[in-house]
């Protein structure tokens, strides 16, 4: 009896030990195997406009309140379009004119606000975009963007070297001689006299008394130049088709390229730190640098959509606009 009670114990143990060697076994396997990955989640995302015809410019005053510009001819009522809400909501705002497209939009406050667009023509509301006026230039090619210095002082820009200022608020426009035919595309104000503004050709222009005369510089590039940033009065940055990014740490006076490692067109492009900016472009591309652009880094996009401009709101919300009413948004972490 006592032999048969051993032999018992001993095939216990052997049964103990076998399932105890299975287990390390089996967990050790479960730990070799590799996790799948979570997809990535883009840190942008989609807002819906309700129009799908293409948006040039973006523009807020705050957190909440903004407008977006594009094209539509001859419907007027997806040119314009507001919200209150940050984005999540749109509201078609018609702008009284059958002008195809809008590609400048500038708002000095809540009330009063600017776009200017093809044909020539700049349109002013005083009343949040409820109601628009329109000026006829003395051009008829298209405008591509207007700014400001102050209440009073302003520039557009557009189509063969066309310049215009204002002295009264926008109630009238005259020639700003720019001194190029070339098409000026981006306008960059730097200080209360001073602006750049970025040309085909790889060309730029300066003025440094508010718009009254400009002077010519040329870049080492000759590509379109879409955009133009400028963080204080000596550094600035342009970029422009086929992944063109430059930068100057001269007031301009000279422009190096920057390594974007991209070849696709940038339209767009902003700093919101000495060291931190964003460019954008066609194929949804954003990128991102965080060292003065040196490198440049790609940021997951939420669309495949042409991206044409973005806008910043105290360097923290960000909301870019582009083809097929697309219009992006995020919030970024405090840098």
């Amino acid at each position: 009896m006592a032999n048969f009670v051993n032999s018992m114990i001993k095939i216990l143990i052997k049964l103990w030990i076998m399932i105890l060697i299975l287990t390390v076994i089996s967990c050790k396997k479960s730990s070799d195997t590799p996790l799948e990955p979570e997809p990535p989640v883009s840190l942008w995302n989609v807002q819906n406009t309700g129009i799908n015809n293409n948006l040039k410019k973006v523009f807020f005053l705050d957190s909440l309140t903004g407008y977006a510009a594009g094209n539509s001819f001859p419907d007027d009522s997806t040119k314009m379009i507001k919200t209150t809400d940050g984005g999540m909501n749109w509201i078609r705002k018609p702008v009284g004119v059958t002008t195809s497209s809008f590609a400048g939009l500038h708002f000095i406050d809540h009330l009063t606000g600017f776009a200017a667009g093809s044909g020539g023509i700049i349109i002013k509301t005083t009343n949040g975009g409820n109601e628009w006026t329109s000026t006829q230039t003395s051009v008829t090619n298209p405008l591509l963007d207007i700014e400001f210095f102050d209440m009073l002082n302003g520039i557009v820009c557009g189509y063969f070297g066309a310049m215009f200022r204002t002295t009264d608020g926008g109630n009238t426009w005259n020639v700003s001689p720019s001194g190029t035919s070339k098409i000026i595309n981006d306008i960059a104000i730097i200080s209360a006299s001073k602006a750049f503004a970025a040309c085909e050709s790889g060309f730029t222009i300066f003025t440094s008394n508010a718009g009254v005369s400009w002077q010519g510089i040329q870049t080492p590039v000759v590509k379109y130049l879409n955009s133009i940033f400028f963080l204080n009065e000596m550094t600035g940055y342009t970029c422009g088709l086929s992944g063109t990014i430059l930068k100057t740490t001269s007031g301009g006076n000279d422009w190096f390229s920057l390594t974007s490692g991209t070849v696709v067109d940038l339209t767009s492009v902003y700093f919101i730190s000495n060291s931190t900016g964003f460019a954008l472009g066609d194929q949804g591309t954003i990128l991102q640098t965080t060292d003065k652009g040196n490198s440049w880094s790609v940021t997951l996009s939420p669309t495949s959509n042409y991206l044409r401009n973005i806008f910043f709101i105290d360097n923290k919300f960000v909301w870019a606009a582009g083809e097929s009413g697309t219009i992006i948004h995020a919030k970024l972490d405090s840098r």
